[in-house]
């Protein structure tokens, strides 16, 4: 996939699944990264989306990087700029504030339907042995599935 066609597929993203980021300027760049599919850096004034030339070919991957890098984003918008700089300070050197943020996003993109989507690109990406030291800060295939389940059901009663 295309950086262009990237672009459009994140758009799509926004406008049908994360509505609250319709009014940021997200970029979005690709890198080599070794362990990372992608990434977020979130600034005053706009948000760059990172994504993996390596699984830039593979649009369920695409997907999940996207839905959980927004889910990131948006998670980050509705805390405040004080609460975001102080987790985000702490993110790289505390495991219990990273588990959590990178739990809750995987959560919220299941939460707006792309726990399918997660589900397969975790699979895929936990294939990879350079990203061994990384994979505890993510929901597990099976943690997907079960949170997939919770969500479906609650939405069944709701309805």
């Amino acid at each position: 996939m295309e950086l262009k066609e990237a672009r459009k597929l994140m758009n799509r993203i926004i406008k049908k699944s994360f509505l609250l980021l319709n009014d940021r300027k997200i970029f979005l760049f690709e890198f080599n990264f070794k362990k990372y599919e992608g990434g977020t850096i979130r600034l005053p004034f706009f948000d760059i989306i990172i994504i993996s030339k390596k699984i830039k070919h593979d649009k369920k991957r695409v997907i999940a990087l996207f839905a959980h890098e927004l889910s990131h984003l948006e998670r980050f918008k509705k805390k405040g700029w004080k609460k975001y700089i102080l987790e985000e300070s702490l993110y790289w050197f505390n495991d219990k504030i990273r588990i959590d943020e990178d739990n809750g996003a995987d959560k919220l993109a299941i939460e707006r339907g792309y726990g399918k989507e997660l589900y397969y690109s975790r699979i895929k990406s936990n294939k990879n042995k350079k990203r061994k030291s990384i994979t505890k800060y993510y929901l597990t295939p099976k943690e997907i599935k079960s949170y997939a389940k919770k969500i479906k059901n609650a939405n069944n009663i709701r309805n």
